[in-house]
């Protein structure tokens, strides 16, 4: 399940910034920037609930 975004098409990230945060049996789960770049998009929405490999984020990486 989706608790939080924390970005928005868009907006540049840094890596390691947080996107998102979500739940898996009642743990908290960040989800961190790979690298840095621009979201792309945005596939889910709080509250809802994911399925494992579902893509939550577009980035695209930004060239060195």
């Amino acid at each position: 399940k989706i608790l939080s975004l924390a970005v928005s098409v868009g907006q540049t990230v840094q890596a390691g910034q947080n996107m998102l945060v979500m739940e898996s049996m009642k743990m908290e789960l960040a989800l961190d920037a790979p690298c840095e770049g621009t979201v792309e998009s945005v596939e889910v929405s709080v509250g809802q609930l994911v399925t494992q490999g579902q893509l939550l984020v577009r980035l695209a990486e930004t060239s060195p």
